[in-house]
C-alpha cells in the first residue's frame, strides 16, 4: 500500500511539474519588454509528426528479456507530444508447477499511448519524462496436471489481456537534420485494474526516429 501511494504521488508530482515549468517559462518571457521591431519566432516543434523505432531489455525477477517498438508521434508544441507505440516483447518468469518451480517465457504485444513532457530543450539534447497507459496481450505456456492422467503433466497455453500504466524518462539527442536518438527507462505496472507494485518491471532501451 505504501509503494502504491508513493508511486502514484511520484507520477502526479512529475506530471504537474512538467505542466508548471513551461507555464512559468512562458510567464517569465511575457514579462520581458519586447522590442517593437522584433518578430516573435514561431514554435518549430508545433504540429509536427514523427516516426520512431526502438528496442531494449526487459528486467524481471527471473532474468532478462527484450522488447521492440515502433512509434508514431504528434508534437503539440515544444513541451508536449503524444506517442502511440505498438510493439513485441518477451521475458522469463518463475512459477510453481506440479513438478516444482519452472521457468517460462511471457510473450506480449503492447499498444501504449504516452504523454511526453520535454521541459527544457538544449541545442544537442533534451531530457524528457511522462506517464502513459495502454493495453497488452500476453501469452505463455505452463505445465499443469494431465486431466486424463494425474501422475503426468502437460503443457497448457495461457493468455491474458491487461491494462498497464507506466512512467518513462530519458534523454533524446539530435543527430543532424530531422533525425533524433533517445535512451531511456520505463517503469510499468502491468495491470491498473489490480494495482500491485510487486508486479512492476523495468524496461530500458534506445531508439531512433525522424521528425517531419
Amino acid at each position: 500500500m505504501v509503494w502504491r501511494k508513493t508511486t502514484m504521488l511520484l507520477i502526479v508530482t512529475i506530471f504537474m511539474l512538467g505542466l508548471a515549468m513551461p507555464a512559468a517559462a512562458a510567464k517569465k518571457k511575457k514579462g520581458k519588454k519586447k522590442r517593437p521591431d522584433r518578430v516573435e519566432q514561431q514554435d518549430p516543434w508545433a504540429n509536427r509528426w514523427g516516426l520512431s523505432f526502438g528496442g531494449g531489455g526487459v528486467s524481471s525477477s527471473a532474468g532478462f528479456g527484450f522488447e521492440g517498438r515502433v512509434g508514431v508521434t504528434y508534437y503539440i508544441n515544444r513541451y508536449f507530444h503524444l506517442t502511440l507505440s505498438p510493439g513485441f516483447g518477451t521475458y522469463p518468469i518463475d512459477y510453481d508447477s506440479p513438478d516444482g518451480t519452472e521457468t517460462t517465457y511471457i510473450k506480449y504485444v503492447p499498444v501504449d499511448l504516452s504523454l511526453i513532457v520535454t521541459p527544457i530543450r538544449f541545442s544537442s539534447f533534451s531530457p524528457y519524462f511522462g506517464p502513459g497507459v495502454g493495453v497488452t496481450y500476453f501469452w505463455w505456456t505452463e505445465k499443469v496436471r494431465d486431466p486424463d492422467d494425474p501422475k503426468e503433466t502437460i503443457d497448457e497455453d495461457q493468455n491474458e489481456t491487461l491494462y498497464p500504466g507506466f512512467l518513462t524518462a530519458g534523454v533524446s539527442s539530435s543527430v543532424g537534420g530531422p533525425f533524433v536518438l533517445s535512451v531511456g527507462v520505463t517503469y510499468t505496472i502491468p495491470n491498473l485494474q489490480e494495482f500491485n507494485t510487486d508486479d512492476g518491471y523495468l524496461t530500458f532501451g534506445f531508439g531512433g526516429g525522424v521528425v517531419f
